[in-house]
């Protein structure tokens, strides 16, 4: 199942992007990962499992 949602990109306090995304619905086990991804990747860049190797100094995530 593939769902388009609103996706934005804040640098604070200014919104620079918006546009509407289709992602996969996940199984409900698999949760939010942060700077890595242990089950479905969000890119076909990549294979799973892959760790982020940079720094993450801030990180925002909302549902509305």
């Amino acid at each position: 199942i593939i769902i388009a949602l609103p996706t934005r990109i804040h640098i604070e306090p200014k919104k620079v992007a918006e546009q509407e995304v289709e992602y996969p619905v996940f199984a409900v086990w698999e949760g939010l990962d942060i700077g890595r991804d242990q089950i479905t990747p969000v890119s076909h860049e990549y294979q799973s499992p892959f760790t982020f190797s940079g720094t993450l100094k801030s990180l925002s995530f909302q549902l509305d």
